[in-house]
């Protein structure tokens, strides 16, 4: 109805605007979307306003309030178990957990999280999973397989999505990566192994995120 369509107009208007306005009016929005988006039950709308006020809060905002957002993300992806749900919920709770430095706890909520991702095939949101899977890979002092994934997500967005250019919401996460990466490993270094990643085909940017994470980890059943 109008009311759903206005929703999702304001949620993909908070989209747009993420570094396109001053980041409380961009926050604003999403809540609006929000409310909407409940008062409609409109469950997945309300998942992807959760996804985005978590990584809001993490860039503009507190930890505390991300978390906050994250277990609402958990909470919503019990309500509506599909693969997307699972696969978002997941990516934030690993995404949290490596910001408070639970690494082991991230590394497991990744591995969930990329073998879902694998699954659904929605390139857009594999790219930004393994950009998460390659911060990891740094706090892990894993800084060649972190451009590597890098390399893959650019390939990803440029030869799959058709953009170069990186999402607003991902351009924090992205940056820092390539930031951190490039200094640890020097620049003839990093680039060859960003280019070994930019080289790499769909399936293949995903055995590697799955190597990252564990490879022995069994697929979860029930997807589709």
């Amino acid at each position: 109805g109008d009311e759903r369509g206005a929703a999702w107009a304001t949620h993909y208007l908070s989209i747009a605007l993420w570094h396109a306005a001053p980041p409380d009016r961009v926050k604003d929005l999403t809540l609006e979307a929000l409310a909407e988006f409940r008062k409609a039950n409109e469950l997945v709308g309300v998942l992807r306003c959760l996804w985005w006020l978590v990584l809001w809060e993490l860039e503009f905002g507190t930890v505390d309030q991300a978390i906050r957002h994250g277990e609402g993300l958990a909470e919503m992806a019990t309500r509506i178990p599909i693969p997307i749900a699972r696969a978002h919920a997941a990516e934030a709770a690993g995404l949290l957990a490596r910001v408070q430095g639970d690494l082991d706890e991230a590394g497991r909520q990744l591995r969930e999280a990329v073998t879902w991702h694998a699954q659904i095939r929605n390139v857009m949101c594999l790219s930004h999973c393994l950009e998460h899977v390659a911060l990891w890979s740094l706090d892990r002092d894993e800084p060649d397989r972190a451009a590597t994934l890098l390399g893959a997500v650019d390939a990803i967005r440029e030869d799959v999505v058709g953009s170069a250019a990186v999402p607003g919401f991902e351009r924090l996460w992205h940056e820092r990566g390539t930031d951190a990466a490039r200094a640890a490993l020097g620049e003839p270094a990093f680039t060859e192994s960003w280019r070994r990643g930019r080289a790499m085909s769909v399936d293949e940017a995903i055995t590697a995120g799955r190597a990252a994470v564990g490879l022995d980890v069994p697929t979860p059943t029930g997807a589709g």
